[in-house]
């Protein structure tokens, strides 16, 4: 570290406003982060701030997550968004509270262009994590949205020094970090040693100190600096993407979907982040023509990518999954996640007597096994096991009048709550494993059957992974 940034940095520190992750937020963070930890004690941390409470919440019910049925409590919010989105959540609401006090910033520093280029690049560093099967998705997003967080702090702390230097960096025609270097505060060291005194991780610290250095520099790193800088990249385009799609096709050797997709979905997943922080983030600078022709796809075409990209990590949870318990309790939040199916039962043959056996996931996240809930492979009349033996979906709604159900589909249907039934065949390489039974209402068999392409390949996954658990 040299002289002048040290000069700097020292004045940071005696200053009377440090910046300082609340105290709350603190909590939470290590709350999530421990593994033994239980859904009832985060719930508890987050109820004793209300203003996080009620965030949690509103996320939790948002458009995103396709949520029909309203989540009102808080343990249910958390197993609808998962530890890690919480923490990462926590965290950049933290980041917002602590510069939000801030009375003075330079003038020249556009907080809500920003904010949307954090939550943008966050948004594209999830994505590029989870297609270049990096497996800590979560640990990208945070490290996307924080990246720039040294210009934030020189913004706040030096308004008039930083303004100089947005006003130079115009005029002069240099970048804003050669400018920033030249003067003695490159914002990337100065997130760094923020980030190092919150006690962050080094391979974060090191995505926020490296994500300007030249790209050739870049692809010998680690896999998370090289996700940050790619993200970065992406993010500020505005007009034509393709020399930012070449550094991100050069850093990684995977197949990427075009950057049009890929800003589809960020710009989808900004809006509900910014939302949920209280961020207020201006319109979207895209001023090509390029820009008209995504606003003309976006509602059908974002709603595509962003299924995907959600099965994405459901497939990624299911091969992470250590036992059958936890195989069917991703199945379950996926199915919530994609299709909004929460009414859901298990039927599973027992190897042992041949009977399809149920199972459930409460809303606690516990397998359950429902005493009673036994099916014979010989009752043909049962459309469970009718969908089986024929190998494809069966829904109660669909026959006709006048055949009526089997008395135990009936049972099944009164348990459910629901109008009718979906059975679901779970089949592996010609060998039954039994039928994922959902309750449907009318409207909702209808939307199931617009979404039977992706419904069959989590059908299919699930299939898959309960296979490989019952011969491993």
């Amino acid at each position: 570290m040299n002289d002048r940034l040290q000069q700097y940095i020292s004045r940071i520190e005696s200053s009377h406003n440090l910046p300082i992750l609340p105290h709350i937020l603190v909590k939470l963070i290590f709350a999530c982060q421990d593994e033994n930890g239980n859904t009832r004690e985060l719930a508890r941390i987050i109820q004793s701030d209300a203003s996080m409470a009620a965030k949690i919440l509103k996320l939790a019910n948002s458009s995103y997550f396709r949520s029909t049925g309203k989540i009102v409590q808080i343990d249910q919010a958390l197993i609808r968004l998962g530890r890690n989105a919480v923490k990462n959540l926590a965290i950049s609401s933290a980041v917002h509270q602590v510069f939000n006090k801030s009375d003075a910033v330079s003038n020249g520093f556009d907080l809500k262009r920003f904010w949307r280029h954090s939550l943008t690049s966050a948004a594209l560093a999830k994505m590029i994590a989870e297609k270049a099967a990096y497996n800590l998705p979560e640990q990208a997003f945070l490290a996307g949205m924080i990246h720039d967080i040294g210009r934030l702090l020189l913004a706040t702390k030096f308004p008039d020094e930083y303004k100089a230097v947005l006003d130079g960096a115009e005029k002069s025609g240099e970048t804003l970090l050669e400018k920033e270097t030249r003067t003695g505060f490159p914002h990337t060291e100065i997130g760094a040693w923020l980030l190092n005194r919150w006690n962050f991780d080094s391979m974060t610290v090191d995505a926020v100190r490296y994500h300007h250095e030249p790209a050739a520099r870049i692809k010998e790193s680690f896999p998370l600096v090289r996700i940050v800088y790619a993200a970065n990249d992406l993010s500020r385009t505005t007009g034509s993407s393709d020399e930012a799609f070449c550094v991100l096709k050069g850093l990684f050797p995977c197949t990427f979907p075009d950057t049009v997709e890929m800003m589809l979905q960020a710009e989808q997943e900004v809006q509900e982040l910014a939302s949920f922080l209280g961020l207020s983030i201006g319109e979207k600078e895209n001023p090509s023509s390029e820009g008209e022709r995504i606003d003309i796809q976006t509602p059908e075409l974002v709603n595509e990518v962003r299924n995907f990209s959600l099965m994405a990590g459901v497939l990624q949870n299911l091969v992470a999954c250590p036992d059958e318990n936890a195989i069917l309790k991703t199945i379950q939040e996926g199915l919530a996640v994609l299709f909004d199916m929460r009414k859901v039962i298990f039927f599973l043959f027992d190897p042992e007597d041949g009977l399809l056996k149920a199972r459930v996931v409460t809303d606690q996240g516990r397998v359950e096994f429902p005493p009673g809930l036994v099916i014979s492979k010989y009752n043909k009349d049962s459309l469970i096991n009718r969908s089986i033996q024929e190998g494809h979906p069966l829904s109660s709604l669909t026959g006709g009048e006048s055949e009526k159900p089997a008395i135990l589909d009936e049972q099944i249907r009164h348990l459910l709550d629901c109008e009718g039934i979906f059975s679901l065949p779970l089949v592996r390489l010609g060998e039954k494993i039994g039928a994922l039974v959902a309750g449907v209402d009318r409207p909702e068999e209808k939307a199931l059957m617009r979404e039977e392409k992706l419904l069959n390949l989590l059908v299919c996954q699930a299939s898959i992974a309960l296979y490989a658990r019952w011969n491993a």
